[in-house]
């Protein structure tokens, strides 16, 4: 980052830098370098933290999978020389659609107590729901004074993995024949996160048509 500062001088000889930071709370590396019609050269070097009085930092996961039960920490900072009482908000989105999202969490809106200089944390319980992709959440904390806050995206993987199961039916003409398709009973599937997903019947004359679908050099070959 590149300042453009103010330099205003006082009655003891001082001069005093003014600028405007870029709009990022970290740490900026401050280097000056002052010298005179005579060549002498001065230099300062100094680390610069933009932090607000007040600041959540939230520890959100990487991603999380549908029907995941996950604490959501956040960690509380207090800048200032004295203690506060903030008020902590969760929200959460469906990040393509932006309506609420139900999570089944406890004390959604609660408050914590830092004492001055210093940080404390604290967490949600939640649950995942099963039907999104990608889950927007807002925190905030605020006082009478301050305030804080940050919204950002978590990618919600699935947790199932898409299964195929096929049962070739071989009919002659003029010919009748009944099929029991065991992929569809209960009885095999114990499972209880089993969901059909399509069910899709496949009619040729000419089985062999398969075969050549399989191989697609040799299907490129029959269509020339």
């Amino acid at each position: 980052a590149f300042f453009f500062p103010n330099m205003y001088t006082n009655d003891e000889g001082n001069t005093i830098i003014k600028f405007k930071s870029p709009d990022a709370l970290t740490e900026w590396k401050f280097m000056a370098l002052a010298h005179t019609k005579d060549l002498k050269t001065g230099s300062i070097i100094h680390n610069i933290k933009a932090k607000k009085e007040l600041m959540i930092l939230p520890n959100q996961p990487r991603f999380v999978r549908q029907g995941d039960e996950i604490n959501f920490t956040v960690k509380l900072v207090n800048f200032t020389d004295k203690d506060l009482t903030a008020e902590l908000k969760i929200e959460f989105f469906d990040a393509i659609s932006m309506r609420a999202v139900s999570i089944n969490i406890d004390d959604a809106v609660d408050k914590l107590d830092i004492k001055a200089n210093s940080s404390e944390a604290y967490s949600w319980k939640l649950k995942i729901p099963e039907n999104l992709s990608m889950l927007t959440y807002r925190v905030t904390a605020s006082t009478d004074k301050f305030s804080d806050g940050e919204e950002n995206s978590i990618p919600v993987l699935s947790n199932r993995i898409l299964i195929t199961e096929t049962l070739p039916m071989w009919v002659n003409p003029n010919e009748k024949r009944s099929y029991k398709f065991d992929g569809f009973s209960d009885k095999f599937n114990k499972s209880e996160s089993l969901k059909p997903y399509k069910y899709t019947i496949e009619l040729t004359s000419n089985p062999v048509w398969y075969a050549i679908q399989a191989l697609p050099y040799l299907s490129q070959l029959t269509e020339q």
